[in-house]
């Protein structure tokens, strides 16, 4: 758009001038009255330092700066108390930790061990849980049918009545032995859950758990990345039965 060819009266130029510099000018680097027809100068403001090494600047970090900022190395991006960006915050790349103010390697995870028991059982060496090996198993269970995903309150049914001589188990197992898992049991047990791993027919998508927010919604857990999703109670999802933990 074309400035308008109107001349500023040389008192707004002076009185433009005195606001600038009630309101800071002197920080943008001139005091100089601004000339009428001239546009003040704009201030920038940067985060200042050197890059963290193995780090990435947080999305949004360094917007709406007031003046220049260090640059912050976090354990996480992520938002502040009142959640906004933190100014020139920068969190480590994948496959590095905060450790003493630097990004350093990360450190190996543990090996992810499974002790197949030969009785339709797999315990987690990690946690110590012991879980029904054919996760797929679409076997009646206490007089409950299940051909697939059930819904919540008949997969509970289903492994009531999950015992010895159901889904290849030899364990000596009774009806009501068998549990829904924890929500937390299924989120650790995605957390090492590298194939191969001597579980079988296991299903991709969410599993059931045990964990509830409220009347009719219980939490579902993807075993491939961990992830809780709260359902209806009356929503199909696959089902891994822990013996001993969650509720039945």
């Amino acid at each position: 758009m074309a400035r308008s060819s109107t001349p500023r009266s040389p008192l707004a130029g002076l009185a433009f001038a005195a606001l600038l510099a009630a309101c800071g000018g002197a920080a943008s680097g001139r005091t100089d009255p601004v000339p009428p027809g001239d546009d003040p100068p704009a201030t920038t403001f940067q985060c200042t330092g050197p890059v963290p090494e193995h780090a990435t600047l947080c999305p949004g970090a360094g917007a709406g700066l007031a003046s220049d900022v260090p640059r912050a190395l976090s354990g996480s991006c992520g938002c502040t108390a009142t959640c906004l960006p933190v100014p020139c915050s920068y969190a480590c790349d994948p496959g590095y930790v905060l450790a003493e103010g630097a990004c350093a390697p990360a450190p190996p995870p543990p090996p992810a061990t499974f002790t197949d028991h030969g009785d339709g059982t797999v315990t987690d060496d990690l946690t110590g849980l012991t879980w029904l090996r054919d996760a797929g198993c679409t076997e009646a269970a206490g007089g409950v049918a299940r051909s697939g995903p059930v819904p919540w309150l008949q997969a509970s049914d289903w492994v009531i009545g999950l015992a010895d001589g159901t889904c290849g188990l030899a364990d000596g197992s009774a009806a009501g032995d068998w549990t829904i898992p924890d929500q937390a049991d299924l989120i650790a047990l995605a957390g090492h859950l590298a194939s191969p791993n001597p579980f079988l027919r296991l299903q991709a998508g969410r599993s059931w758990s045990a964990f509830s927010t409220c009347t009719s919604i219980y939490s579902a857990v993807d075993l491939a990345d961990g992830s809780a999703l709260d359902l209806p109670i009356a929503t199909p999802m696959n089902l891994l039965p822990v013996r001993g933990r969650g509720v039945r």
